[in-house]
């Protein structure tokens, strides 16, 4: 017999656990980041110091993208086409996947005093805003173009962990 609820209406159908499909290996250390953009590209970073992009269909890495440090988080740009990755050293970095295993890296941001902890971009001002946080406490709004963020909000008394656009001018973020 259906549970029911009270005033009679049956409850929602229990969802069943799946094994997954496909297992991405390669990455050496904790993976901290993972963005699937694209239908064939899943990219991952990581304290391994490797931003990877993985063939779906393939399994393979089919990109691997050295940094200087241990990467705390990543978050993929869908118009700007660019992937942002946040670091140990304190910096954000950016990249562009389109250029293979060339001069992919385009910019490193350097403003935080902490590990830069969690990024979101935004597509209401445009494909370049992105948002940071840090354990410095600081949340950071960058003009990916520019090397200096356009606002620094002191919004956490200890580290910010994590950061979130709603809607087209509403941040929202989470720390200790």
């Amino acid at each position: 017999a259906a549970k029911r609820r009270k005033g009679g209406q049956k409850a929602p159908p229990r969802q069943r656990v799946e094994a997954p499909t496909a297992k991405l290996e390669g990455a050496k250390g904790a993976v901290r980041g993972v963005a699937w953009p694209h239908p064939v590209a899943v990219y991952a970073a990581g304290f391994d110091r490797v931003v990877r992009m993985w063939d779906v269909k393939t399994q393979t890495n089919a990109l691997i993208l050295p940094c200087k440090a241990a990467a705390t988080s990543l978050s993929f740009g869908l118009d700007a086409n660019l992937i942002a990755t946040g670091h140990t050293d304190k910096t954000i970095c950016l990249w562009d996947p389109r250029q293979g295993q060339k001069e992919v890296m385009k910019l490193r941001l350097k403003s935080h005093k902490l590990w830069v902890t969690s990024l979101a971009w935004t597509r209401s001002f445009g494909p370049h805003k992105l948002a940071s946080t840090s354990h410095d406490g600081t949340l950071k709004i960058w003009d990916v173009r520019a090397r200096d963020p356009l606002h620094t909000l002191a919004a956490h008394d200890g580290k910010g962990m994590a950061v979130t656009w709603w809607g087209s001018n509403m941040i929202a973020s989470g720390g200790t």
